[in-house]
């Protein structure tokens, strides 16, 4: 490298250059398809009040575009633990000043010509009315303040969720508050920009701290630790190796979604109660906001549960490796666990609904729609709608269990490229159906042959991993037939309940296409391979 400024930049990009790679890719094509598109096409809207669909769907894009981008900044190129930086990069010869403000102004940078390519090469041609300078300074903001606090020296990992909540919810907030203040967008970029340069400081002492080895802790946490530890009754032994197992799952990961969701409602919170009171419309719309987080936010966090701590790398330590547990049980264990992380996360939705029932109208309207539905059926629909939510965030949770517990970074990269691929793909082709309806009849008249394709390949692989499993010893036969019949039982009863939910709700589905369509999505071989990527991560 020709100067220290490349090397440091050079380090901080290495490690994603080919995730930029497909996100410039992402950006020219998004910005290639308002120019090819009628007028008409763009214009096409999925109701009267929603934003053109092309345009949303480019967007979306745009958007994780940029918040890849915002990731690989924060984190310096480095891994989150005691700092965000690269152990090597704090003994490099430059001052803390320069090792702080490269990647601050570089990450302020790209996100700011992002954001406004985004704009003016893909959201106003698609359609979309959206500012351009204050937004993008909001942008750099944010990035710093995540900054600073993932390279502070923290001893505890969990304070950076105690400094980054609050931090970015007055940050939000404050962006909001100018942004609808009628200051002009000009002033507003101004005074989020001087806000950016004001992080200069903290993020150059967060540096200086990690260079010196310094941490940074909670003393009052450690003395109020001590007195709950008196107060508390004497430990007890755990009942048996599973059990513990279980405890140390849940203090390493179980809380995770749980936080997550405490942190969202506690951000939008304001926002339910305030926004738009007069619409009752609008409290709906956040309802159905409220009961998709946690599927989503569990869908986010699957393919890392497997990991030691949300924290470490993918290899598990030698001591946790060689522990006396078998691979069939240590996933039970890390099963269980995503089970009582969703019933947590879900008691706190459900308490959340409540802030919805404080706004004017809304509760009025809950009411008149039990009515027009009948209590016995409306508390029916809700129970196995809630149910089936609950059921969905734990399969989003588990089934991705294996992506991590292989323990190799290489294919947690593969299976999210391939996701992302697939995402992408899956919006184009909905985006196709809407352009084009004679390719939605073709594709629909070649569905079944599909779905029977892909059926029979998942029964190949179930076999291959039952064979295995039963071959290596991980697993008795009355294990795998155990197996087969809870899979089998999970199909019948959510057939059986898709069909009556179809019928409640006046929906024409064939019995034959929703049972093979459920055997395709209830998961069996990401389960049971689980077992097989952690024997592959413990014998290395």
């Amino acid at each position: 490298m020709r100067s220290p400024v490349q090397a440091l930049l050079w380090q901080v990009v290495a490690r994603h250059r080919w995730w930029f790679a497909l996100g410039g890719v992402y950006l020219v094509v998004a910005a290639i398809v308002p120019q090819v598109l009628s007028p008409q096409t763009l214009a096409l809207r999925v109701n009267d009040i929603s934003p053109p669909a092309v345009g949303q769907y480019l967007a979306a894009g745009c958007a994780g575009v940029l918040l890849h981008w915002m990731l690989v900044f924060v984190a310096g190129g480095g891994e989150l633990e005691r700092s965000a930086l690269f152990k090597r990069s704090l003994v490099l010869p430059v001052t803390s000043q320069r090792l702080a403000l490269v990647p601050m102004l570089a990450g302020a940078a790209a996100l700011a010509a992002g954001w406004c390519y985004s704009v003016l090469a893909v959201m106003r041609p698609a359609g979309l009315t959206v500012p351009l300078a204050w937004p993008a300074a909001a942008l750099a903001l944010f990035l710093a303040v995540l900054q600073v606090v993932s390279w502070l020296p923290l001893a505890r990992p969990w304070l950076r969720i105690v400094l980054a909540v609050p931090l970015l919810c007055l940050t939000v907030a404050a962006a909001l508050l100018l942004a609808l203040s009628g200051l002009g967008e000009g002033l507003t970029a101004g005074i989020l920009a001087a806000g950016w340069l004001a992080m200069l400081w903290p993020a150059e002492r967060a540096v200086a701290l990690a260079r010196r080895g310094d941490t940074i802790d909670w003393p009052g946490w450690q003395r109020l630790a001590e007195r709950v530890a008196r107060l508390r009754p004497r430990a007890r032994p755990f009942r048996s190796p599973d059990a513990a197992q279980l405890w140390l799952e849940w203090r390493a990961h179980g809380w995770l979604l749980p936080v997550a969701i405490a942190a969202l409602v506690v951000m939008m919170g304001g926002l339910f109660l305030l926004a738009d009171r007069e619409k009752i419309e609008l409290g709906w719309r956040f309802l159905h906001l409220l009961l998709v987080m946690p599927v989503l936010i569990a869908s986010t966090l699957g393919a890392n549960l497997g990991k030691q701590d949300f924290s470490s790398g993918y290899e598990l330590s030698p001591l946790l490796a060689a522990r006396p547990i078998s691979s069939a049980r240590w996933v039970a264990a890390k099963l269980w666990m995503c089970a009582a992380s969703a019933a947590a996360a879900w008691l706190l939705v459900l308490a959340a609904t409540l802030l919805l029932l404080f706004r004017p109208g809304f509760q009025q309207s809950v009411l008149q729609a039990i009515e027009t539905a009948g209590p016995v059926r409306s508390t029916a629909l809700a129970l196995a709608a809630v149910g089936g939510l609950i059921v969905l965030t734990w399969v989003q949770m588990a089934s991705s269990l294996w992506v991590s517990l292989t323990g190799r970074a290489w294919v947690a990269n593969g299976f999210a490229f391939v996701l992302v691929i697939g995402i992408l793909s899956a919006c184009t082709l909905a985006v196709a159906f809407v352009l084009y309806p004679d390719a939605k009849q073709s594709l629909v008249a070649a569905l079944p042959w599909l779905i029977g394709l892909l059926l029979a390949v998942k029964a190949l692989v179930a076999a291959v991993i039952l064979r295995e499993l039963l071959a290596r010893g991980r697993i008795r036969a009355a294990d795998a037939l155990r197996l087969i019949a809870v899979w089998l039982a999970a199909l019948v009863a959510s057939w059986l309940i898709g069909q009556r939910l179809a019928a409640e709700l006046g929906l024409a589905v064939a019995s034959g296409q929703l049972l093979a369509g459920l055997a395709l999505v209830i998961p069996f071989s990401r389960l049971a391979g689980a077992i097989l990527a952690l024997d592959w991560n413990r014998h290395r």
